[in-house]
């Protein structure tokens, strides 16, 4: 298990601090906040030395954009967590569980 979240930022001296910003508008519908907030989660989990697996990833942004009440896609992160081409799903109902499969593309 990870140590306490306050054990861990006392290793940079208290925190992150991190500024973003986009030309596109909010509700565009390209999935920016999600595919930002994927960027920046998994930046912060290498910085603090953790391993995060894309699907954990996935996950965390959803519940990060239901903390924030940002309002993302149950899916939007998947396009910049996982490479290529790619279809994700989830069953009806609450937890979600995304799931998502890269598509093999042919070389021609």
């Amino acid at each position: 298990a990870a140590p306490p979240l306050s054990e861990q930022l006392r290793r940079f001296e208290g925190g992150f601090e991190v500024e973003t910003w986009s030309n596109l508008p909010q509700g565009s519908g390209m999935g920016t906040s999600s595919i930002l907030g994927g960027a920046v989660i998994c930046a912060m989990a290498k910085a603090a030395g953790l391993i995060l697996s894309a699907e954990s990833a996935v996950h965390a942004v959803l519940h990060m954009e239901q903390l924030m009440t940002t309002g993302g896609g149950w899916q939007d992160q998947c396009g910049g967590i996982y490479p290529g081409i790619k279809a994700c799903q989830s069953p009806q109902g609450l937890p979600l569980h995304v799931t998502t499969h890269v598509l093999p593309l042919s070389p021609e």
